[in-house]
């Protein structure tokens, strides 16, 4: 079983930031704010480490042609994509699963 090396983009950094800040300022919860922090950190590790293909590509498009893959943690999602001659997996984002997608996906970078 190969081992995929793991690259969390700057704009995945800056969502996980902005959903601390929000949980821990805005909901006055910064204890619940490292809990989902932490839990974005081992699902990341958990799930895309060695098996990162078992999610399927989203349906949404142009994002699922591109290979773009989720999976959720609490009440979020972490976007993926896989570059297979690499075995490199780059997180692109973490979005609140109660967003409107794919207004969220147009902003996020490939890279």
């Amino acid at each position: 079983m190969n081992k995929y090396r793991i690259i969390v983009t700057d704009h995945a950094l800056q969502a996980m930031t902005e959903i601390r800040d929000y949980i821990s300022f805005e909901l006055s919860n910064p204890s619940a704010a490292r809990k989902h922090l932490e839990a974005f950190r081992t699902e990341i590790r958990k799930q895309l480490t060695t098996m990162p293909d078992k999610f399927h590509p989203i349906s949404e498009e142009p994002w699922g042609s591109e290979g773009v893959r989720k999976f959720s943690v609490k009440s979020y999602y972490i976007y993926y994509w896989i570059k297979e001659e690499s075995l490199t997996v780059y997180v692109t984002d973490v979005l609140y699963a109660g967003s409107n997608q794919k207004k969220r996906l147009a902003g996020m970078p490939m890279e």
